[in-house]
């Protein structure tokens, strides 16, 4: 062939002839077609492939299983050690597991190959041993169609796993934690997860961020090496816990208690050897919980019976939890939250989820979509508000706020008997009140005094309350979300409130304004949420807290989630995705209503208001917190008979038979207490027979969960807290942060400032020491609202600015006048420059008002005003009289006056004891100065002083 091209192409001087001219053109169109099969081979192969994987998986066979549920609790153990990269990283020990199958349960210690993440069992791994042990034991006759997993608070164990982090988008966000997906998984094999099923939210976002992991699957094989496909569920028992709470409570809940290392196994708490790999990473060689690797080091056998009894309590209240399900709540399945629950249990009162949406407001809507994986059209069912509720949607929105939250007394209190009364099954309570709302009816309404209790009415107001009124009861909306209750609310406030508000408003003396407002009429009688919450506190008091604790908290944990279902989706809140990695809107519930969470709210607050209203006048409220009150009235001397109790009280008549509107025990008691801000109140004296008030705010105190220990804490950090003073903050790093950087769940220690100060919703009056104790003293004053919200809102930046400049915190009377002398002088000092239509033209320093009222005068002095002038001759002797008086004047201080070029600002300082002093001294020396023209207003303390009073008539006024 070679001498044939070379031929062809001149190589040599033979010249082919004809025949073989034409065998060269057949073989080269041989080659060329040969390379054209081969190419439409490949096509035609990698069509096929494609096509292939694009198909239905080929998966073995789900198995013929019809023995008991099988459930799993599972637990893992971790040291945490710095990773060498300036961060930090879990070293798993162990997982444990304990298989339950009916009666009869398998536990399992699963230990990893090594300390590195490589080395840590695959969820397949670890689930194909668990099996494989149980049906070896013989708990498992057969291998199971599914398996049921319990974790509390799982996003840690989950992250024990090897493969977890290839399947994260594969889990959905739930609160702080993460839960498997409607469909659940397929475990298909050692090598991981495989998403089963997908819900329609799950569809919408496919194609944000690809598709879900699919692993090759590797299937669990039973005892004869068959392999089978097992559907896997995750449930995380700390959304079934009341209050979220810990493995501690939750055994203490069920009579599983939680072991200690120390007190129950004997392990010493001493220090140990270290580790040889820990040396240097500046570990606390230790046995603890901390160090779990020294301890099953040492003491393995303690180790693992500590490991093995987080398993066995996780699985023991997730079986109890699923028992009561079925047996309580009535329900087939068992959701993933309380709040599922009581979703649940609502809809099976209301008759079933389309009478449920027609209650609500809702109207079921009906679309087509093509889903790209089954290559086929699906009816997809969606609930939407109806058109009548969407035209005021927004602004029922705005009328629904949160509880009535507030501090009326800050420092000790006097020695005496305080009280801590609740309002029993307040939100549960006021459901009972919703019926269906007519949104096709809606009229507007102007005038306030058509707004009665019963009435669905909303309506955005200014108003006025009488002055003297001590507890105002309309809520305005500050910028940091809290809400203040001011005698008045402007246009520029935009105040929100419903009818029950606006009732007790005008009842209370208070002038209405409506600038928009709206009264939308009941459908029917038909009481929604009737039923449900005479099941609810019917349990309750079938199962009364001092003996079936467990059992009360479940129900008033799911009563009060379907209040708090009403409001869900209402509010710009958010939440962490795994799916798209990113922070995504809460949705809203199959409950949510804004109508009917703005009254609920909005009665509620109402009923506490007619309560705090109707205060004897020598009585003292400490705390008003969402539905309780801490008082030293006791219950006999409340005013429980007005419109709005007696309407709570006509409910709770309707549900059981007997009026009632607070419990007649109170649920805390104390003869002294130290309160701070509205959660943040702990007692320094105790009442013999009645629990501790102590409400820890943000802090969370280094002690066992024992309310003595946690109550000396809080009064030891108030009694020695200092500005800038730094506390320990334990927390668990976000999901957010966890699944960003697929890190371990990392326990942070950080240390930050203490934050133990009124929080300025009311204005402090009547200061004074209060003693505590014998030896012991501390600053403690009463408040009354605040005019406006304007003034609580520049209180409350202003004490934070006072804090940190003048590095004070509230301990003594002096720390109080010094506060009072910088926020009158602020406020004194705004106020003068907007009236002038300037700015301030200088600062407040440490000398505060007074400070002010001496540059005044000394300013008004160098330019002949405000009747004072000063003779250049003298400016030193003035500078002596002044400092020999006690207050520090120089004569370039004199000079420096008359050279400034800022404006002389008048009425800026305001009446305080410290400028009062100052006054005299000046009156003294120079009685023809204008004072009225320095001061804001009027003495309140002594009116009748006029220009002309002589120093010793102001030292008298004082």
């Amino acid at each position: 062939m070679a001498l044939l091209e070379r031929k062809q192409s001149g190589g040599s001087a033979d010249v082919l002839s004809p025949r073989g001219q034409e065998a060269l053109e057949r073989l080269k169109g041989s080659r060329h077609r040969a390379a054209s099969v081969r190419r439409q081979m490949k096509q035609a192969l990698a069509k096929s492939l494609k096509k292939l994987n694009a198909g239905p998986r080929l998966t073995p066979p789900v198995s013929r299983y019809f023995g008991p549920p099988v459930r799993v609790g599972f637990d893992a153990e971790w040291v945490t050690v710095p990773d060498g990269k300036g961060g930090r990283v879990n070293e798993v020990l162990c997982i444990t597991a304990e298989l339950a199958c009916g009666a009869r349960k398998t536990s399992l210690i699963f230990y990893p190959r090594g300390r590195t993440r490589q080395d840590r069992p695959t969820v397949g791994q670890f689930f194909q041993r668990l099996i494989s042990k149980a049906l070896k034991e013989g708990t498992l006759a057969s291998m199971p169609d599914r398996i049921v997993a319990f974790g509390h608070f799982m996003r840690g164990d989950l992250s024990s796993f090897g493969d977890f982090w290839a399947a994260k988008r594969e889990f959905r966000g739930l609160g702080k934690t993460v839960v498997s997906r409607h469909g659940g998984h397929r475990l298909e094999g050692e090598e991981g997860l495989r998403l089963v099923a997908r819900d329609e939210a799950d569809d919408v976002q496919d194609g944000i961020e690809g598709v879900p992991h699919t692993p090759e699957p590797v299937y669990l094989r039973n005892s004869e090496g068959r392999a089978f496909s097992v559907r896997l569920r995750f449930v995380d028992t700390i959304k079934l816990t009341p209050g979220g709470k810990g493995l501690a409570y939750v055994g203490k809940m069920i009579g599983v208690p939680k072991l200690d290392l120390h007190r129950d196994l004997g392990i010493p708490d001493t220090a140990t050897e270290e580790r040889p790999e820990c040396q240097g990473m500046e570990l606390e060689a230790r046995y603890g919980k901390e160090r779990m690797d020294l301890v099953f080091r040492d003491f393995r056998d303690q180790a693992e019976e500590y490991a093995l009894n987080d398993a066995k309590i996780t699985l023991a209240y997730g079986l109890w939890v699923e028992k009561m399900a079925r047996e309580q709540f009535g329900l087939k399945h068992l959701p993933s939250t309380l709040a599922g629950i009581s979703a649940a249990l609502v809809r099976q009162k209301a008759g079933g989820g389309d009478a449920l949406a027609a209650l609500m407001g809702r109207e079921t809507r009906t679309e087509q979509r093509f889903d790209a994986r089954t290559r086929k059209f699906r009816t997809v069912k969606r609930d939407a508000v109806s058109p009548g509720l969407a035209i005021y949607y927004q602004m029922a929105c705005n009328a629904y706020h949160g509880g009535r939250n507030e501090c009326f007394y800050h420092g000790p209190t006097p020695v005496g008997m305080w009280y801590d009364y609740d309002l029993p099954g307040a939100y549960t309570t006021a459901l009972v009140a919703l019926r269906p709302v007519d949104h096709r009816r809606i009229r507007q309404e102007a005038d306030p005094d058509a707004f009665g209790i019963d009435d669905m009415g909303i309506a955005w107001v200014t108003f006025r309350f009488p002055a003297g009124t001590r507890f105002p009861c309309l809520p305005v909306r500050a910028a940091n979300g809290g809400l203040v209750f001011p005698l008045e609310g402007r246009q520029e406030d935009r105040v929100y409130a419903c009818a029950p508000e606006i009732y007790l408003a005008r009842r209370m003396g208070a002038e209405i304004e409506i600038i928009q407002g709206f009264k939308a009429p009941w459908c029917s009688e038909t009481r929604i949420f009737e039923d449900f919450t005479r099941l609810v506190q019917t349990k309750r008091r079938e199962f009364p807290k001092k003996t079936h604790a467990a059992l009360n908290e479940l129900w008033k944990e799911v009563g009060n989630s379907a209040y708090g279902l009403t409001g869900q989706g209402l509010k710009d809140k958010n939440g962490f995705d795994p799916r798209t990695m990113r922070s995504q809107p809460i949705l809203q519930s199959p409950l949510t209503e804004p109508f009917l969470a703005a009254w609920a709210t909005s009665f509620i607050r109402a009923v506490l208001g007619e309560i705090l209203a109707g205060l004897p006048d020598n009585g003292t409220v400490v705390t008003a917190t969402t539905d309780g009150l801490l008082t030293n009235v006791p219950i006999e001397r409340l005013k429980l008979n007005g419109p709005l109790c007696s309407y709570f009280a006509d409910i709770r008549e309707r549900l059981f038979g007997e009026r009632e509107v607070l419990d007649p025990e109170p649920k805390h008691g104390a003869r002294q207490l130290i309160s701070v801000a509205v959660r943040t109140t702990f007692t320094a004296l105790s009442a013999p027979g009645q629990e501790l008030v102590c409400a820890k705010g943000s802090v969370k105190p280094d002690t066992a969960s024992d309310p003595v220990a946690q109550n000396r804490f809080m009064r030891r950090l108030y009694m020695d807290q200092y500005i800038g003073m730094k506390v320990k903050h334990e927390y668990l790093i976000s999901a957010r942060e966890q699944f960003t950087k697929e890190c371990d769940l990392i326990l942070a220690k950080p240390e930050r400032a203490l934050h133990m100060r009124y929080d300025f919703k009311r204005r402090p009056v009547r200061p004074r020491m209060q003693a505590l104790g014998i030896r012991q003293a501390r600053v403690a004053w009463e408040s009354v609202p605040w005019r406006t919200l304007d003034e609580a809102e520049f209180a409350r930046v202003r004490v934070e600015g006072w804090g940190r400049e003048r590095e004070r915190v509230f301990k003594t009377l002096e720390d109080y006048r010094d506060w009072e002398a910088y926020f009158e002088a602020s406020v004194a000092l705004r106020n003068a420059a907007a009236a002038a239509g300037i700015k301030p033209p200088f600062q407040i320093r440490k000398d505060n008002a007074r400070g002010i009222l001496l540059r005044l005068f000394l300013q008004a002095g160098r330019r002949g005003a405000w009747g004072v002038n000063f003779p250049p001759r003298e400016l030193g002797a003035i500078a002596e009289a002044f400092t020999e008086a006690g207050f520090k004047v120089t004569k370039d201080d004199i000079t420096y006056a008359g050279r400034r070029l800022a404006p002389l600002l008048a009425h800026c300082v305001p009446w305080v004891p410290e400028t009062r002093e100052l006054l005299a001294v000046i009156l003294r020396h120079f009685p023809t100065f204008d004072y009225r023209m320095a001061f804001a207003g009027d003495d309140p303390e002594a009116k009748q002083s006029a220009a002309h009073d002589a120093a010793s008539d102001v030292l008298e006024d004082l």
